[in-house]
C-alpha cells in the first residue's frame, strides 16, 4: 500500500523541537499536579511500619483504581483457587508492597500516560514502564543496595516520554495544517522523545519531589557508569531498561546479548542469576504489564463498582 503520509518539512519540525527546548528551559511543560493518591501511596512505600489497614484505606478512596486492583488480582499471573471479589482479597492476593506499588503506578499512569492523539504509543510507553518496573524490582532484590525505591525506579525512568508526546500533541491540536497525524508525525515525536524525555523527566520529577534515588534513575539511566555517577539507580534503570528491549515489553524486540553489556557486568551477577533473568523474569514482566495494560484500558463502570 501506497503511503498518503504528508511529509514534515525540516523547518517545522525544527519549530516544534525548539518549543519543546524552550519549555524545558523555562519549566514551563504544562506538568500536572501528582495525584494525591499517588503521593500518599509512595510515602507508604518508603515506611517500613505500613500495615493492612494503610493499604486498605488508600484504595477505598479511589473506586476506579479499586476496581482495576480487583481486575488485576483476578489475572493468570495472581490468579487463586477463588474470585476475587473485593478489595481486602486483593491485597492478599497480591501482598501489600505489591499493591501499594500497583497504588502509585496506576494513579500516576491515569494522570500522565494519557493521550489520544498518540493513543498506541502510550500504550506501549506504559506498557514499557510497568514491565521496567517489575524487573527493577525484581534484579533490585538480586542486590541490598539497590533494592531501595527499585520497583519506582524502573516505573518512572522514562516519566519524560509522555510528557513530550504531550507537549507535541498540543502543538498538532494547535497548528494541524503544518503537524497532521500520520506515521510521519509519529516518526518526529520518536526522535523528539529520545531527544528530551530526560530533560522532561526531570522537570516533572523536581515538580514531584521525587526521591533522590529516582531523580538519579532519570537523570542518568544512558550513561549510568560515568565516574561521578552513584552505582545504583540509574545502573539499575539502564539494566532492565537493556532487557525490556531484548523481550519487547512495550516496543520492538532486539536480538542482542544483554549478558555481555558493560552494565549488566557491572552488577556481576552470577550465571544462575543471568538464566533466571532471561528465563522467567522477563516473562513474568511481559505478564504483569499486559494485566496491567489490559486492566487501565479495558475497565468497565461494573468493575470500578466491585470495589465497592
Amino acid at each position: 500500500m501506497t503511503s498518503t503520509a504528508k511529509k514534515i518539512p525540516e523547518n517545522v519540525k525544527d519549530s516544534l523541537r525548539e518549543e519543546i527546548a524552550r519549555r524545558m528551559k523555562r519549566d514551563d511543560a504544562d506538568i500536572p499536579l501528582l495525584p494525591v493518591i499517588a503521593a500518599e501511596a509512595m510515602t507508604l512505600l518508603r515506611n517500613p511500619m505500613v500495615d493492612f489497614r494503610d493499604v486498605t484505606a488508600l484504595i477505598e478512596k479511589d473506586q476506579r483504581l479499586a476496581g482495576q486492583l480487583i481486575k488485576i488480582a483476578n489475572s493468570p499471573f495472581y490468579r487463586s483457587l477463588y474470585e476475587v471479589r473485593g478489595i481486602r482479597r486483593a491485597v492478599t492476593v497480591i501482598g501489600l508492597r505489591g499493591v501499594t506499588e500497583l497504588i502509585a503506578s496506576l494513579a500516576i499512569g491515569q494522570k500522565i500516560f494519557a493521550n489520544k492523539m498518540f493513543e498506541e504509543k502510550v500504550k506501549g510507553l506504559w506498557e514499557h514502564s510497568i514491565g521496567c518496573a517489575f524487573l527493577a524490582q525484581e534484579i533490585g532484590g538480586m542486590r541490598s543496595d539497590n533494592a531501595q525505591d527499585a520497583f519506582l525506579v524502573g516505573l518512572l525512568h522514562d516519566i519524560g516520554k509522555p510528557l513530550v508526546l504531550n507537549i507535541i500533541a498540543g502543538r498538532m491540536k494547535r497548528r494541524p495544517e503544518e503537524y497532521p497525524a500520520g506515521p510521519e508525525m509519529e516518526a518526529v515525536a520518536d526522535e523528539l522523545m529520545d531527544e528530551f524525555h530526560v530533560a522532561a523527566g526531570r522537570s516533572l520529577g523536581e515538580h514531584w519531589r521525587f526521591p533522590d534515588n529516582i531523580m538519579h534513575a532519570i537523570r542518568y539511566h544512558h550513561n549510568p557508569l560515568k565516574e561521578d555517577i552513584p552505582f545504583g539507580p540509574a545502573l539499575l534503570a539502564g539494566v532492565v531498561d537493556l532487557y525490556a528491549h531484548k523481550f519487547g515489553l512495550g516496543v520492538e524486540p532486539r536480538d542482542t546479548d544483554c549478558s555481555s553489556h558493560p552494565w549488566v557486568s557491572a552488577f556481576e551477577f552470577s550465571a544462575g542469576e543471568l538464566r533466571e533473568i532471561e528465563s522467567s523474569l522477563c516473562g513474568n514482566a511481559r505478564m504483569i504489564a499486559m494485566n496491567t495494560l489490559n486492566a487501565t484500558v479495558e475497565e468497565t463502570p461494573e468493575a470500578a463498582a466491585a470495589g465497592a
